[in-house]
């Protein structure tokens, strides 16, 4: 079972049509529609709102670990390089209000670029305070420096997470304006949405044929190798999720993942310790340390996607 859900029935739309799904009164606050494999949730805007929706559904549906959601929807979009209509798969999600991290585990091949998605309470949009400032913002753990900006995932992230796995929920994110949502018309979202369509339709298409993944697992070797890096660096815990989800998706897609982690490591702590009598890292080595990875790791995977069988090299 895949189910899909959107903040607004425009954004919804679509899917209705397509998978001809129809409407239930399962859920009397909140409008489901229902098909063969498919269904399709609208929680209605805001962060609170798309909790307590996918709470109700959870708790009134059994679900398996192979069952999947995805978040589909608009974003705003801080960087103007970026086109409108720009699909992104999000492996980070930002709560300006907790400001709390949260990492998807992405387990399925996808054509999409993926990017960091930040969370933002209703009144900023409503009263168009902008830039939506937060705390501490990571530099991007994608290859693309952008932040998207939405007011539901981050919620539906955190009901999810107490009754699902991490890799049951995709978030994919449709860029509608540059952090002007004041522009959007209904004429606009819906001829972006329908441009967007053939892409997002392959995808879940592609998911309903999938077979479920196998479980990743960290061996006591690669365990022992990422706690020695988290140490040395003295990483936080969001730093070190960062360090493990990036060796899972690498090990996911069958590179050598454990010997680029243990040579980039090891060639790392040599060119520090060469200009240093003793070896001591600060956090901001250790961030440094972590982009870098981070910068090549993920442009080695969007070649590995791409079909290029470029080899690792530190």
């Amino acid at each position: 079972m895949i189910t899909l859900l959107t903040a607004l029935y425009l954004e919804a739309e679509p899917f209705i049509q397509y998978f001809q799904l129809k409407k239930t009164n399962t859920l009397k606050e909140f409008q489901l529609f229902v098909g063969n494999d498919i269904q399709l949730l609208i929680t209605n805007p805001s962060s609170i709102s798309a909790a307590i929706s996918f709470t109700q559904l959870i708790c009134t549906q059994s679900f398996t670990p192979h069952d999947l959601f995805l978040n589909i929807g608009i974003c705003g979009c801080e960087n103007t390089n970026y086109p409108i209509g720009s699909i992104f798969l999000c492996n980070q999600i930002l709560d300006s209000t907790t400001q709390m991290a949260y990492y998807p585990d992405i387990l399925y091949q996808h054509p999409f670029p993926e990017t960091s998605l930040i969370t933002v309470p209703i009144q900023k949009i409503q009263k168009k305070e902008k830039p939506f400032y937060i705390e501490n913002k990571p530099e991007s753990s994608s290859a693309h420096n952008i932040s998207l900006y939405d007011m539901e995932a981050s919620g539906l992230y955190q009901a999810g997470i107490t009754y699902l796995k991490q890799h049951q929920m995709l978030f994919l994110k449709i860029i509608s304006d540059y952090l002007t949502p004041e522009m959007i018309t209904k004429e606009k979202l819906s001829s972006l949405l329908s441009q967007a369509l053939p892409s997002l339709l392959s995808f879940i298409l592609t998911l309903l044929k999938r077979s479920a993944p196998e479980q990743i697992m960290i061996t006591e070797e690669e365990g022992t190798l990422l706690h020695s890096i988290a140490e040395t660096f003295c990483f936080s815990v969001t730093m070190t999720e960062q360090l493990k989800q990036l060796f899972l998706y690498g090990k996911t897609l069958q590179l050598p993942i454990y010997q680029y982690y243990s040579d980039s490591f090891y060639l790392f702590i040599e060119q520090k310790s060469s200009q240093k009598e003793q070896i001591h890292f600060t956090k901001k080595e250790g961030k440094q340390y972590l982009e870098q990875l981070k910068q090549s790791i993920t442009s080695h995977i969007s070649s590995h996607l791409c079909g290029n069988k470029s080899t690792f090299s530190p």
